[in-house]
């Protein structure tokens, strides 16, 4: 598969939905494949408040490539019933 640009639209924090986790927050990450194809992931706050500033960039960005890759293997995908 060729190498695509991945272009982060957004990243906001907001307060997390699960009821074991009332009180904290999670970072939302909206990110772009193509102008058809966007998606957003969720993270953790406290995740990403272990790591220093420069490591929470790589992180995000690890994340996103893991999720775009296992999104781009279903992108123009045909089957037949």
């Amino acid at each position: 598969m060729p190498e695509k640009k991945i272009k982060i639209v957004n990243v906001v924090d907001v307060p997390a939905l699960e009821p074991d986790r009332i009180g904290k927050y999670d970072v939302l990450v909206t990110y772009q494949i193509d102008t058809e194809h966007t998606y957003t992931i969720k993270i953790p706050k406290e995740e990403l408040e272990k790591l220093p500033p420069d490591e929470q960039e790589r992180y995000i960005i690890e994340k996103v490539r893991e999720d775009a890759k296992w999104r781009m293997r279903w992108l123009g995908k045909e089957i037949s019933l």
